[in-house]
């Protein structure tokens, strides 16, 4: 790992000051991001890093935003300040460091460019090795050399501090960033011999920490070409300096020499399973100390709290390893209590049961999980737990353990549980996020449980076993999932499933019907919107079926329908209704609507409810005028007008349907007779409403316009001329009787229409004309005695047969 040492460039300023009050810092005080304050900055703890903090951010600001205005002008004091003797310049140590400073930044300058060309030369370097290896040419290239930094400058001025400035209090500073700088320039025994100097003169120095972490990182890097030998010792060295370091609690750099500690031991481990021990121990410690110090920095500026996570993780794999243990689950659960199950713990039996899978031991994974819910009870992500657990089982192919353990997740944690209603109500921190993840993941048990017993019920019917259990608990899931996820995006296709196995293997219709219902109506998503509106149907008149096998269907003859009270519908009709309005609510133009909408007419029709029943044949007809049913609809909208007493529309669609070719030819019969009854039933209202002239016209219209109606013409003509004698039109009354006398001569109203023509003439006084009519009475019926036996009561069968 590179060292990264920070200089403050306030030393130009401090310069061209000389004699005022100096602030300086130190050289290269930590490796990676760790910064250090001035060098003037006694030791100090953590605690006291952090509240100096924010005072040195603000006047690191300050002198940056001076810095570079000065520093050319410091580079040409600092090197006149070197042409002057010593007595000529106070502070000169200090200004000597500075110089060094700057020196090691004109290097780094320099370096960082040569780089730069570097990578341009190698850049060139590819392409002509490319070439060569395509044959394009014929001398192979050679890598460019990557460029060397060289601080000898810095070095020599820290030479002339060390061997001029002995008393100073910057030669610990010295002599630490010209071992730091050999070690740079790999330099190392050269560099290790200055870092040894430095603790053994100066061992109260805060460098110290510092040399032994550089001493001990050279020892515990792994080298090829390294024996096993040699690698031993030279762990050992590394774990005798990374323990000197922690004589100084107070450094930054004490957290990392225990995980270093740890580390190395876990190295060792492999060669001495006894090792894993003392690896335990230390990585418990770093764990603790980064633990405490959280509060105080927690943002992580001086503490490594990045090492932790590693930490817990080389616990977990020492108790791991069976060379070590072979009971490592209760090992690590006994150590955890001696430490008072500190809240780490879940982290480590968290891994151990992550590894122990890794390495295909199932049971001791399951073990370590089970034990982290029974040690840590409150744990906040026990449901994560629960899971890995199924997972587990999943994994090791024991799916029956997998499908309980997904439902205990479901049982314990779900939305509704009191678990989660205590993480909901109570000051957990992160409660929002963890109610979260929680409600996602006993959906997913949930949902995989429900999937599982799917795939199960299929199983079972492909090999001939019993399905039905399966598909029970797979609708009893299903519901429940509807129940406790009702917007999650994966209960559309769960809804669908459930509704399709109620109705095609379960035979539920009822539910199926409610659950069609809602899928087609109740999501955004409508892939399968029209299939279950379709469904709905099918299961709905799959129920009216049923439901009249078992209902007397005896069919009443000889009566009038139109007089006969509405019908009302079945519970399970009430529910084919529904359907149908459903569908034709939902697909206005659909493929089917025509086809539902005559059915629907049609199941109101036969109930006589004959108002809706015209709605939907009414719709039917007028949006669907090419559809197959519009005949059919046609039929039965005429009938529907008719039967609800609306006898003009009734005659008004059934001349449409005499006057549309390609009809069928029984549909135009009955069309043009229901012509006829319409005419003659208006005429019954219209005398009823004793509007006797509009009566007898339209009685008399049967005669004109259904003429070929024979079965009721005649009567009409009798009804007709009967009206115009209430209304005292007696030769009107006359003309009409004698139509019916002459047209329809074989009539069984033509002798008493005779008769009423001898009336209506007494009405008028014309004798002769009675005369005459009892003439014809008698050329008709010689048989008959008298006139008068032509008389019969004025109102005979004013009634007609109404076809149906």
């Amino acid at each position: 790992m590179e060292i990264v040492p920070y200089r403050f460039h306030t030393i130009w300023l401090l310069i061209l000051l000389f004699c005022s009050t100096f602030f300086y810092g130190q050289l290269f005080a930590q490796e990676n991001e760790l910064n250090v304050a001035d060098s003037l900055l006694k030791k100090f703890s953590i605690e006291e890093l952090v509240k100096l903090k924010k005072a040195l951010e603000a006047e690191k600001a300050r002198l940056i935003q001076q810095q570079e205005k000065d520093r050319e002008r410091g580079v040409e004091l600092s090197k006149n300040f070197l042409n002057q003797s010593r007595e000529e310049n106070e502070n000169q140590d200090m200004i000597l460091i500075r110089v060094a400073e700057y020196y090691i930044e004109e290097e780094r300058g320099a370096h960082d460019l040569a780089v730069e060309a570097y990578n341009k030369r190698y850049d060139e370097y590819e392409k002509q090795l490319d070439a060569y290896n395509q044959g394009k040419l014929k001398i192979e290239p050679v890598a460019p050399r990557f460029p060397r930094v060289n601080y000898e400058k810095a070095i020599a001025v820290y030479d002339l501090i060390l061997a001029n400035f002995p008393e100073s209090d910057l030669v610990d500073d010295a002599l630490y960033s010209k071992a730091y700088l050999l070690s740079q320039m790999e330099e190392i025994k050269a560099s290790q011999k200055i870092f040894l100097e430095l603790i053994d003169k100066y061992p109260e120095s805060k460098y110290v920490p510092e040399a032994y972490i550089q001493l001990a990182e050279y020892y515990f890097q792994p080298r090829l070409g390294q024996s096993r030998e040699e690698t031993i010792r030279n762990l050992n060295k590394a774990a005798q300096l990374y323990k000197n370091v922690l004589n100084f609690k107070g450094s930054p750099r004490y957290d990392e020499a225990l995980y270093k500690l740890g580390w190395t031991y876990y190295r060792l481990a492999a060669v001495d399973p006894n090792y894993y021990s003392d690896a335990i121990l230390y990585f418990t410690m770093v764990v603790r100390d980064i633990e405490r110090l959280k509060s105080i920095d927690p943002e992580g500026k001086y503490v490594k709290a990045n090492i932790e996570p590693e930490a817990l993780q080389y616990i977990a794999a020492s108790f791991v390893d069976t060379s070590y243990t072979r009971d490592g689950v209760d090992k690590a659960s006994r150590y955890l209590e001696k430490l008072k199950l500190p809240q780490f713990g879940v982290n480590v039996l968290s891994h151990m049961g992550y590894l122990y899978a890794k390495i295909v031991d199932y049971p001791n994974s399951i073990r370590a999980y089970q034990k982290l819910l029974e040690e840590y009870p409150d744990y906040t992500h026990a449901p994560l737990i629960r899971k890995k657990i199924a997972d587990v089982y999943l994994e090791a192919r024991q799916y029956k353990q997998a499908y309980q353990e997904r439902e205990k997740l479901f049982e314990t944690y779900n939305p509704k549980s009191e678990w989660y209603t205590n993480i909901e109500q109570g000051d957990v921190p992160d409660r929002i996020l963890i109610l979260d993840e929680t409600a996602k993941l006993t959906e997913q048990a949930l949902r995989s449980n429900i999937i599982y017993q799917l795939n199960l019920a299929q199983d079972s019917a492909k090999t001939g076993g019993d399905s039905l259990a399966a598909y029970r608990k797979f609708a009893e899931l299903s519901k429940k999932y509807l129940e406790f996820f009702p917007t999650n995006k994966n209960a559309y296709e769960i809804n669908w499933s459930l509704a399709y196995i109620q109705d095609t293997k379960l035979k539920k219709y009822d539910e199926a019907f409610e659950q069609y219902i809602r899928v087609s109506n109740d999501y955004l998503e409508d892939e399968h919107r029209e299939d279950a509106a379709v469904n709905a149907i099918v299961v709905a008149q799959t129920m009216v079926n049923e439901s009249r096998a078992t209902t007397d269907t005896t069919q009443i003859k000889g009566m009038d329908l139109s007089q006969l009270a509405a019908q009302e519908f079945t519970p399970q009709e009430k529910l084919l209704a529904e359907a149908f309005d459903n569908y034709i609510k939902l697909f206005p133009t659909g493929e089917k609507t025509a086809s539902y909408l005559a059915s629907a007419g049609a199941l109101y029709y036969q109930h006589r409810q004959y108002d809706l029943a015209r709605k939907y044949y009414k719709t039917m007809v007028t949006k669907f005028p090419e559809a197959q049913q519009r005949s059919v609809g046609l039929i039965s909208l005429m009938n529907s007008y008719f039967f609800l007493g609306k006898y003009h529309d009734a005659e008004y669609v059934a001349r449409k349907i005499v006057a549309t070719e390609g009809l069928p030819a029984d549909q135009v019969d009955v069309a043009r007779k229901r012509i006829g009854e319409s005419i003659y039933k208006n005429a019954e209202m219209m005398e009823q409403e004793e509007k006797y002239l509009d009566a007898a016209r339209e009685f008399y219209r049967v005669y004109t316009d259904a003429s070929y109606y024979k079965e009721i013409v005649d009567v009409a003509l009798f009804n007709s001329a009967q009206n115009y004698e209430k209304a005292e039109e007696w030769q009107k009354a006359i003309s009409t009787y004698d139509t019916l006398v002459t047209k329809y001569a074989d009539s069984k109203y033509s002798l008493l229409a005779l008769g009423r023509i001898a009336d209506d003439y007494k009405q008028m006084e014309d004798f002769a004309g009675v005369g005459k009519t009892y003439e014809r009475i008698y050329l008709k019926e010689p048989e008959s005695k008298d006139a008068q036996a032509a008389t019969i009561p004025k109102i005979y069968c004013s009634r007609m047969p109404v076809t149906i």
